[in-house]
C-alpha cells in the first residue's frame, strides 16, 4: 500500500491511496472512490468528478449507508 498523500511518490504494483487534491492531472488504470454520502454541493460534485475521471480503464464509486458499503 502506497500512502501517496504522505510519500508523494508512485510505487509499481501497489495500491495508491491519496486525496482529491493530489490527483489533479494524473491518470490511473483503475480508481476506487470511497465516500460517506452523496450531496449536491458544487464543491463536492467537482471533487467527485475529478476523482472519477482519473481512470483510463474503469472507475468504482463506493457509497456508505447505515448498513455498510454498496
Amino acid at each position: 500500500m502506497n500512502r501517496a498523500y504522505e510519500s508523494k511518490s508512485k510505487v509499481e504494483d501497489t495500491i495508491y491511496i491519496t486525496n482529491p487534491n493530489n490527483v489533479k492531472g494524473l491518470e490511473f488504470p483503475f480508481v476506487i472512490c470511497l465516500t460517506g454520502t452523496i450531496n449536491d454541493s458544487y464543491r463536492y460534485r467537482n471533487i467527485l468528478y475529478t476523482m472519477l475521471t482519473r481512470s483510463f480503464l474503469q472507475s468504482y464509486l463506493l457509497v456508505q449507508n447505515p448498513k455498510g458499503w454498496y
